[in-house]
């Protein structure tokens, strides 16, 4: 694996010495930390998912899913608070409705 991040221009790497991020490494670590953080808010906040399973689904999802959806999900975060704030919780009434339905099941 390191070989790998190494080949890629993503780390500085020698056997036995210590592995250092290049620039480039550092700032897909970041977009990859960036991701994870957008999905694991999408999934907690909005969807209502308990944090452990919406981290291990934000760990599966940040590597396949691409910039565009990533930065609509990201948007409809902030819709979903501004509407919080407007006086009609989106992502609460959504909850209430899952919560409602799987009670029907």
């Amino acid at each position: 694996a390191l070989r790998v991040l190494k080949k890629k221009g993503l780390a500085n790497y020698k056997p036995y010495n210590c592995v250092t991020l290049t620039e480039s490494g550092r700032a897909a670590a970041a977009e990859i930390a960036r991701k994870h953080n957008i999905l694991k808010s999408f999934f907690v906040n909005v969807l209502g998912v308990e944090t452990d399973i919406a981290q291990q689904a934000a760990c599966k999802a940040e590597h396949t899913l691409g910039p565009e959806i990533i930065e609509r999900l990201l948007c409809f975060i902030e819709f979903v608070t501004q509407s919080s704030k407007n006086g009609c919780d989106l992502a609460d009434e959504f909850q209430k409705f899952c919560n409602k339905k799987n009670q029907n099941v």
